[in-house]
């Protein structure tokens, strides 16, 4: 992986920043990976305490963290996954990264509906639902409604689904709009 060769060249030059860049994208890359999962679960938790401390190393922090929840809700480990889900919730709450503290949301709702708590996931994605709205950030509105869809369909809560599902496709259709993609 280039990562790792790039982890090595900035070790061998005593480059802090390079490690820690070449870490975190090995990390992530890793992760996308099922075979190299317990790979990047090894130097995701590294990398979490080389960086331990260090607050302007927080952008990192997230992406290690988001890789973490992501293994962790593969494994099926849910309490690893929101443990660490929740401190990247934290993180991006704190620096105000809006969008990513948004995907951080529905990813712990994720986490709760795979737990088969289809009632905290609803709460959870609710949430997210209102941080969409508040920041005006339609394209993850739009995903919050669909995911709302899915889980009422799921229910047998067609009617309630299908509301969802038309909030989706008018919040999708905006980002359509605002982007020039055409609608066939």
């Amino acid at each position: 992986m280039v990562s790792k060769e790039a982890f090595g060249i900035f070790e061998e030059l005593g480059d802090r920043r390079g490690m820690i860049s070449s870490l975190a994208n090995l990390v992530s890359s890793l992760a996308h990976d099922d075979l190299y999962h317990n790979d990047a679960e090894k130097y995701g938790l590294q990398l979490l305490e080389i960086i331990k401390g260090d607050d302007t190393e927080f952008s990192i922090e997230v992406i290690v963290l988001n890789a973490l929840t992501s293994i962790y809700r593969k494994k099926k480990k849910f309490e690893s996954a929101k443990t660490y889900c929740k401190k990247a919730i934290e993180l991006c709450q704190r620096y105000e990264m809006k969008d990513r503290a948004i995907l951080n949301l529905i990813n712990f709702g994720n986490i709760l509906r795979d737990e088969k708590n289809i009632e905290g996931a609803k709460a959870i994605y609710n949430e997210a639902l209102v941080y969409t709205v508040q920041y005006n950030i339609k394209k993850d509105e739009g995903r919050v409604y669909w995911i709302l869809a899915s889980v009422e369909a799921a229910d047998g809560n067609l009617e309630i689904g299908l509301e969802y599902a038309e909030k989706s496709f008018t919040a999708c259709s905006v980002v359509n709009y605002y982007y020039g993609i055409a609608n066939a």
